[in-house]
């Protein structure tokens, strides 16, 4: 159906962030092993690992204050031992590294409520791959990456659902 968004509107440039971060930003992906002319899937994987690593130690409840920084910011703060992470952390941490590699990337928050309340959640981050036409989800808290394009997966799912109704 039409909607009154693009989904590139989703994709947080590199020029909208702020340049000392993306200055830090672009060392670090040298040292996570993204290299120039690498594809967008190879930059996708080698920061996708890189992060899982150096968050993974960090999983849990984050403290409040983290809502309020980039997602350069708040991997400092996990770095530091200063906050732990949860999956809106890890989308938004990898968002940013991988939109400064040039890697379009968005977030996807889904959630489930009951009566008014709300009883599940997740979030996760949509890395677009020209090489694979599409987006492919990314999922760094589950460890889960490439798994498949995601417009591929959406169309299923909501076939899935229409054959429910």
């Amino acid at each position: 159906r039409d909607l009154p968004f693009a989904t590139g509107d989703f994709v947080i440039e590199p020029a909208e962030l702020d340049p000392a971060e993306v200055a830090e930003a672009e060392r670090l992906l040298r040292e996570m092993g993204v290299k120039p002319g690498d594809s967008a899937r190879d930059r996708v994987v080698a920061i996708a690992g890189y992060l899982h690593r150096a968050l993974y130690p960090h999983r849990g409840q984050p403290s409040p204050a983290m809502r309020r920084l980039s997602g350069f910011g708040q991997f400092q703060e996990a770095l530091a031992g200063r906050s732990e992470v949860y999956c809106a952390n890890h989308a938004e941490i990898f968002a940013f590294f991988a939109n400064v590699a040039g890697v379009p990337t968005r977030l996807v928050d889904v959630g489930r409520t009951f009566d008014g309340l709300p009883v599940a959640a997740h979030a996760f981050a949509e890395s677009y791959l020209p090489e694979q036409g599409g987006w492919a989800y990314v999922d760094l808290q589950l460890h889960v990456g490439l798994l498949a394009v995601a417009d591929r997966v959406a169309q299923h799912l909501a076939s899935v659902l229409a054959a429910a109704a």
